[in-house]
């Protein structure tokens, strides 16, 4: 069963978050008002340099500038969102900001009537980047560039870009730029670590990474995704150690407990797991795989109507996740219990899963495969389980071979009967 960790995310997607009762001591000396429904939401800078305050003895100080594109609001009263950038947070009023989901609209306008041409630019960039338009963002963050060359955070978010597209050589090159610009921009350096992690340079990335925490050693995000190159080096009792850490600086991070919940996972520790990935949804219920993890362990464990609910869970919230359609296909092609199983459904599932992706995973072409098995078009899934084959890394192709004979002599294929879970 696969599981997948939350090590880095595109500007658009990060999620600062802070609870307590000092937030909610500062709210009632401050303004009155019921929560709105800002609680929850990603939020954008409408202009740039966008300063945090703080309620000390009486009077709203300011705590810093937002570094981040885009933060989340953990808690609303009155005008005023409380949010997190870095390992800063504080205040910032409704009039400073724009909902992620109305970013690219509010800046569409903008464009040719703002005095701040290289912000708008800039946000354009970020909101393109997360509707998947990586090449449109690009081109935004040019133009972001050319108006404004010094710009750190600039060259951070158009480093994203060219990371979600898996170009990682130019993703270094920027966040080295940024560097360059701003030496003490510690989610620079926190990027470029991620970055050198993904290319399998994991000492060098560990380098990035402690200078990141360094220069902010409250930074939770920073302390999660050196747990993340710990973990990729096999190193469980660091990793463990530094999303402890993530968890205790900010007890609302969603990243810092799916991460934790895979290293319960792969220790088979699923009860852990489980409740790691339970908190990760309590934090932020919309982000999707702590859903598709926890889905697959319950699948593990056998609790098979419970993996659906999170599978679909996961699909309502983004009808276009391809892995979210591919985990629900799967199960439902290959489940031992035939009471959820469901051969067209499946079929459904694991081609919706191929568009979205664009055929470009080995792994849905064997899904593809399974769920026509199940569906009794065996036809089918020989097609599809002879292109995995062919497409398919070394290590998986036995595996793949062995279904193959299965689809040949008519006979679907099946996961193994989990073991009884632990009550």
């Amino acid at each position: 069963m696969t599981i997948h960790r939350l090590t880095f995310w595109l500007p658009a997607l990060i999620v600062v978050t802070i609870a307590g009762n000092s937030c909610r001591v500062a709210c009632s000396q401050d303004t009155a008002g019921k929560p709105s429904n800002w609680a929850g939401q990603h939020v954008m800078m409408r202009t740039p340099g966008v300063k945090l305050r703080f309620l000390q003895e009486g009077k709203r100080q300011e705590a810093g500038v937002i570094t981040d594109a885009v933060v989340r609001v953990e808690l609303a009263t009155g005008d005023w969102l409380w949010v997190r950038s870095g390992s800063t947070k504080g205040w910032i009023l409704q009039r400073e900001v724009v909902s992620v989901d109305q970013a690219l609209a509010v800046f569409d306008l903008a464009v040719g009537g703002s005095t701040n041409a290289a912000h708008v630019r800039h946000m354009r960039g970020v909101a393109l980047t997360r509707a998947g338009q990586h090449d449109q963002a690009l081109v935004e963050f040019d133009e972001a560039l050319r108006l404004e060359p010094e710009s750190a955070l600039i060259f951070v978010s158009r480093g994203n870009t060219w990371f979600a597209k898996e170009d990682f050589d130019r993703a270094i090159a920027d966040f080295s730029e940024a560097i360059e610009r701003d030496g003490k921009f510690a989610t620079a350096w926190m990027y470029r670590g991620l970055v050198r992690s993904a290319k399998g340079e994991h000492d060098v990335a560990l380098r990035d990474l402690d200078e990141a925490l360094k220069l902010e050693p409250k930074y939770s995000l920073a302390c999660n995704s050196r747990g993340t190159v710990w973990q990729a080096k096999g190193d469980l009792g660091k990793a463990l150690a530094d999303f402890d850490e993530a968890i205790r600086l900010d007890a609302h991070h969603p990243w810092a407990f799916n991460n934790r919940g895979n290293l319960w996972f792969s220790r088979g520790d699923f009860a852990k797991a489980i409740a790691d990935y339970s908190s990760a949804i309590q934090a932020d219920p919309r982000e999707i795989l702590p859903h598709l993890n926890r889905g697959a362990a319950w699948q593990t464990q056998g609790k098979y109507e419970s993996a659906v609910t999170d599978y679909d869970a996961a699909i309502r919230i983004d009808a276009k996740h391809a892995l979210a359609h591919n985990s629900l296909a799967w199960l439902l092609a290959t489940c031992p219990d035939e009471k959820f199983r469901d051969g067209r459904r499946a079929v459904q599932m694991a081609q919706r899963a191929y568009e979205l992706s664009g055929g470009k995973k080995v792994d849905f072409f064997d899904t593809l495969a399974a769920a026509h098995a199940e569906a009794n078009d065996f036809e089918q899934a020989k097609k599809w389980q002879t292109q995995a084959i062919q497409l398919a890394p070394e290590p998986k192709k036995a595996g793949y071979a062995a279904r193959l004979k299965l689809y040949e002599s008519r006979q679907p294929f099946r996961e193994e009967t989990a073991a009884s879970p632990e009550t």
